[in-house]
């Protein structure tokens, strides 16, 4: 390959300098929302403490409801630090802070005596934190815990009002979900997209991954850039109707293999690039292996041999934090692949 440029590089070389300038702003729902319910969350806590220990309550004060009030209002304040809400906002620690936060609510619908009915309201702030962050699916599970929490403090004295109260609180999961369902995954909800494989094109997929990016709600997030390999050669010979019905069954094999919370765009020509976030590098590379064992196994009329595809991979935050930054590195990683003969996933340039 030395000394000669290949149709791959020529066409990165044309393509570097068009680049888009308007996806600057940061996310408007996750971080300003985010921040927005955490300052909630913790006037709510700083004035049921003060009410709570000058005796405003009618309740009276023991020690262990006093650990409880003094841990829920800790609770609030560190979920206004990056580091505590960053720990806490993956798939597998998310039910640590709604189970907190529903705890924390009951207790205080609980203490509160017959007040209590007048917060019955703020079991919708984890909710929408649930939709807001995780989806339609989570805030309706978050609903259910909701009732379940209620349900074991007023199980002793269970009315009417509970039933009334857990249906508001799936209405709410409900609506919220639904609204910002559609506003966090737009490639679900009839986005630009490519007209011949239907999915997303560049520029949404841009501002989509802005938008990850400048949340501060991921661990880790991993961007593959997958390419055909001897594309052009694929249409001289075959023609370029073959060529479309290739693109149209890796996209299809590309979206049977990746998950709901995934987004997956036809960059440009044969390439694609899938958003994989709270993915590291190994699962992101099993992911694309996949995908290339599935298209190995594709049958196209009329084509001798395999479709083969090379794949690029780069880990934001630690190689790269910005959308030019990710698309260059796992670009770059993907023509690696295809100056080693094709048909590679690569995650470093040394490979």
């Amino acid at each position: 390959m030395a000394g000669r440029i290949s149709p791959w590089h020529l066409e990165v070389f044309l393509t570097q300098g068009d680049v888009m300038t308007d996806c600057r702003t940061r996310s408007i729902l996750k971080v300003p929302k985010d921040q927005a319910l955490a300052f909630i969350r913790l006037v709510v806590a700083t004035v049921f403490t003060f009410y709570y220990f000058f005796g405003l309550l009618g309740a009276e004060t023991n020690l262990v409801c006093s650990v409880i009030v003094v841990a829920g209002l800790l609770h609030a304040i560190l979920l206004l630090q990056g580091p505590y809400v960053s720990w806490l906002r993956t798939p597998t620690r998310k039910w640590i802070q709604i189970f907190l936060d529903l705890f924390f609510i009951s207790f205080m619908v609980d203490v509160s005596g017959s007040s209590g009915q007048y917060l019955i309201f703020f079991y919708y702030l984890p909710i929408i934190n649930m939709a807001a962050n995780f989806g339609l699916v989570e805030a309706i599970k978050g609903a259910a815990l909701a009732g379940l929490m209620l349900l074991a403090f007023r199980l002793p004295e269970l009315t009417s009002a509970f039933f009334m109260e857990t249906a508001s609180f799936l209405v709410m999961a409900l609506f919220v979900g639904i609204l910002l369902d559609r506003e966090l995954y737009p490639h679900r909800a009839g986005a630009d997209t490519d007209s011949l494989t239907g999915l997303l094109t560049k520029v949404p997929f841009r501002q989509l991954l802005e938008k990850e990016l400048t949340s501060t709600g991921y661990e880790s997030l991993t961007l593959l850039v997958i390419d055909v390999d001897n594309f052009q050669e694929l249409n001289e010979r075959y023609g370029y109707a073959v060529g479309d019905q290739v693109l149209v069954a890796l996209s299809q094999l590309i979206q049977n293999g990746v998950r709901k919370r995934d987004v997956v765009a036809r960059y440009s020509g044969q390439e694609f690039v899938i958003m994989l976030p709270e993915t590291g590098e190994a699962e992101a590379r099993q992911i694309a292996t996949r995908l290339q064992a599935s298209l190995a196994e594709a049958v196209f009329p009329g084509i001798e041999g395999n479709v083969q595809i090379s794949a690029g991979l780069a880990v934001a935050p630690y190689e790269a934090d910005t959308v030019d930054g990710l698309l260059s590195l796992a670009r770059k990683r993907m023509y690696r692949g295809k100056d080693l003969g094709g048909n590679r996933v690569v995650s470093s340039l040394t490979e």
